[in-house]
């Protein structure tokens, strides 16, 4: 066998084992359970609350949202809620207007 046939069975029997390799990863990958997606409703004594671009009372109002609409929850920073909408948006909203 010269050089460039030990060269060629060398490279496909790496390619070999990592494709394998791959598989793998994708198999353990998809016997994960899935992520658990945390979520809130709006419970707010004045009937809706505010999704700001940052949280703090000051920052820029996106939008309001009404009672009883359900909202991801992304994370938390202190009084405040990151959330994300049915449309997509994200924002912070009080965490007492919040229900889990």
């Amino acid at each position: 066998m010269n050089i460039k046939q030990l060269i060629l069975v060398l490279l496909a029997a790496g390619s070999v084992f990592l494709g394998l390799y791959v598989i793998n990863l994708a198999r353990e990958e998809s016997a994960k359970p899935p992520a658990v997606v945390r979520q809130g409703t709006v419970m707010s004594l004045s009937g809706y609350t505010e999704l700001r671009g940052l949280p703090k009372p000051s920052s820029l109002l996106m939008m309001q949202i009404l009672n009883d609409v359900r909202l991801q929850v992304l994370d938390e920073e202190g009084d405040w809620v990151k959330v994300r909408t049915e449309n997509g948006r994200v924002g912070f909203v009080r965490k007492s207007d919040l229900r889990y």
